[in-house]
């Protein structure tokens, strides 16, 4: 073969391998552009010019109270501009997909719903340090979409060169910088959605399981009022997404039907309902010999991890088993395996842990269950203050009764799974403030703290890296609650964040003044 066929038989292997696995299809791949390269992706100046008109968007699309109308967008190889957002030290990751693909999975609604007729767009999502600022899709060199707040918006180029105020040229910007850090008191915005979750009910198959979304809201160090909503409201790359489970009957058995779409859906229930009729029928025609729970035991920006419980009716046989689903493909029946996202390191770290646990609890191989236990089986669960990676196996006891071995899985979670997960107040300082604390969480300003134990969440505030000697205000737990979602915001997105919970009106949480 020609040294030219060499070549080109690579590069077809490398574009294959580049495309990995995704829901979407991808024509080129993800390619990250880096600050010193020439060819920066929407360099430039844009104006956003309209709202796209969708009919399933229950809301007025009139814009004449629209501040987002006339705001200037601008690129550079070092910042990106969006009206009062600035973000620096940015990168840029473009992909190639099916149009109508692309709308299909990430926000529910067809290309034709917003009046695209390409058939190939280019999505350039833009980031400074791993951290999301925005998305465009990119229609042809002078058109491109961007959603905010539940909507779409079409820009248009206004100049090849920045013509935006950067951040230093603009006072008034520092009020809503989204990367601030700040320690000064004047200007700290921090926000929390902490997702809970509980089980009511009896010990077998027929109980309810119940989540809920609280929203933490505090500015210079004191808190807003709590405001809560049924269900898990998650934030993402793509705007806010509905997170549950549904439990259905079939053959007199209980079985769960997880969920996840665009918040806005849920204003329009009859769609709500099209888009998860199929599957369920699907599940619902199954034979089924046992209930089939399904419990959510974390939710990130696109990941979930789920505890899937098999029983009888008598609860004579229990099978249960972890999997960590990818929230746009929720209704996998199986997982991904964990070297999907922690490549092979991961894959050695659980091994190696399934060993370690053992030798720990004097047991010998021979009684493990799986002779190849699988990667699918692990999930993220809470430690000290941190997410961490947990693993089960299956065995027999001395009594020959099948039991569960879960170990820790010895490797930091990666970034697509876990995002933020810094504790600025160490966990020996959290348990002499608060003795009873099982878990807590602190904003990346390092202005609050949120505690838990059995019976409450506590709000502390932070003031160089002390804790305040008591908690603003302590609201109550259900019995058993326990969170799965954690997610914060700061500077300006504490305000877009509020404006989106409040849409879904919310109900005030009775809190306990400290």
């Amino acid at each position: 073969m020609s040294n030219k066929r060499w070549i080109l038989a690579i590069l077809i292997t490398m574009v294959v391998l580049i495309q990995g696995c995704t829901n979407i299809p991808v024509e080129t791949g993800e390619k990250i552009v880096p600050p010193n390269n020439r060819h920066i992706p929407l360099e430039g100046t844009w104006r956003v010019i309209k709202r796209l008109d969708i009919e399933i968007m229950p809301e007025d699309n009139s814009t004449g109270d629209d501040a987002i109308i006339d705001s200037l967008v601008s690129f550079t190889a070092s910042e990106a501009v969006f009206g009062s957002d600035r973000a620096s030290d940015i990168q840029y990751k473009i992909r190639r997909v099916r149009a109508n693909d692309f709308f299909l999975y990430q926000y529910k609604v067809t290309a034709e719903d917003l009046g695209i007729h390409n058939e190939k767009i280019d999505v350039v999502s833009v980031s400074s340090k791993n951290k999301p600022f925005y998305e465009f899709i990119k229609l042809d060199d002078n058109n491109i979409i961007t959603f905010i707040d539940n909507s779409f918006y079409m820009l248009t180029k206004q100049s090849d060169e920045c013509d935006v105020l950067t951040y230093d040229e603009n006072p008034d910007m520092s009020r809503l910088h989204v990367e601030n850090n700040s320690y000064d008191d004047d200007f700290l915005h921090s926000g929390v959605l902490l997702g809970l979750k509980r089980v009511s009910g009896s010990s077998d198959g027929n109980y309810d399981i119940i989540y809920r979304t609280l929203w933490i809201r505090s500015e210079n160090r004191s808190v807003y009022p709590i405001l809560g909503v049924s269900n898990l409201f998650a934030p993402r790359k793509t705007g806010f997404w509905e997170i549950g489970s549904v439990s259905n009957k079939a053959d007199g058995f209980i079985y769960d039907i997880l969920y996840a779409h665009p918040s806005f859906l849920y204003d329009n229930p009859s769609l709500e309902v099209d888009l998860s009729l199929e599957s369920a029928n699907e599940f619902a025609q199954m034979p089924r010999d046992s209930h089939l729970r399904r419990h959510i035991r974390y939710v990130g920006n696109d990941y979930i991890a789920v505890e899937v419980i098999s029983m009888t009716d008598n609860s004579s046989h229990i099978n249960r088993v972890y999997q960590v689903l990818p929230i746009d493909n929720i209704q996998n029946s199986r997982g991904i395996k964990i070297s999907d996202i922690s490549g092979e390191e991961g894959r050695n770290a659980f091994f190696n842990s399934i060993q370690s646990s053992l030798e720990v609890k004097n047991m010998r191989q021979i009684d493990v269950l799986d002779n190849e236990p699988s990667e699918e089986n692990f999930t993220v669960a809470r430690r000290n203050g941190h997410w961490i990676m947990r693993g089960r196996i299956r065995y027999k006891d001395t009594n020959n009764i099948n039991e569960y071995l879960d170990f820790n899985i010895n490797i930091i979670p990666p970034t697509k799974l876990v995002n933020y997960d810094e504790l600025c107040i160490s966990w020996n300082s959290i348990k002499a403030k608060l003795p009873s604390a099982i878990d807590a969480y602190t904003s990346p300003n390092k202005d609050i703290l949120i505690a838990l134990d059995i019976d409450n969440i506590y709000v502390y505030s932070i003031h160089e890296n002390e804790l305040s000697d008591k908690p603003i205000c302590k609201i109550p737990l259900h019995e058993g609650e326990e969170v799965v979602m954690a997610e914060w915001a700061t500077g300006a997105y504490v305000e877009r964040w509020d404006k989106c919970f409040k849409a879904k009106k919310p109900i005030e949480i009775d809190t306990q003044e400290k």
